[in-house]
């Protein structure tokens, strides 16, 4: 079905990926990936090349790959470009779709996606602390009520 394509390529991406998600063992991540210990083994040792669409999209799927990742990997793509956009946003809030669908089509590799999401992180926990709850302060001293933060009784208390 997919002669003349790169085999060893995705043995080893599927191997990394597997160790990337902390299983060490096949068997381990088979079980919990529902997929045949003997089929992950096939794959990881390239002991065959006739896989059913439907078992190569179970695979991606287990991996956290995006649809037709395999396929890429065989054609040469680099394997950590092809995440699924869900294992991309799983740490980006909802509200932020915008940003989640910009990161998903950037081919962004796993680990500039990590900085992204740590700089996301830091930016607003930045705004939160800098602009958000002193404005919301600020609106609840103007209609008459007394807002104490915890930061602030650290501070008082460490004088």
């Amino acid at each position: 079905m997919m002669a003349g394509m790169d085999w060893d390529r995705l043995a080893q991406a599927i191997i990394d990926r597997r160790a990337e998600l902390g299983y060490r063992k096949r068997e381990a991540f088979a079980a919990a990936a529902e997929l045949s210990a003997r089929l992950l083994s096939d794959l990881e040792h390239n002991r065959r090349q006739n896989y059913d669409r439907v078992t190569l999209a179970s695979v991606e799927k287990a991996l956290k790959w995006e649809p037709g990742a395999i396929q890429r990997i065989l054609q040469g793509a680099d394997p950590s470009t092809v995440l699924h956009p869900d294992e991309i946003a799983r740490t980006i809030r909802r509200d932020d779709f915008v940003l989640v669908w910009m990161l998903t089509n950037a081919a962004l590799t796993p680990a500039d996606l990590l900085r992204v999401e740590m700089l996301i992180r830091q930016r607003r926990e930045q705004w939160e602390r800098e602009y958000l709850w002193p404005a919301v302060a600020a609106r609840i001293v103007e209609l008459g009520g007394v807002v104490s933060w915890p930061w602030d009784e650290q501070r008082s208390g460490d004088s």
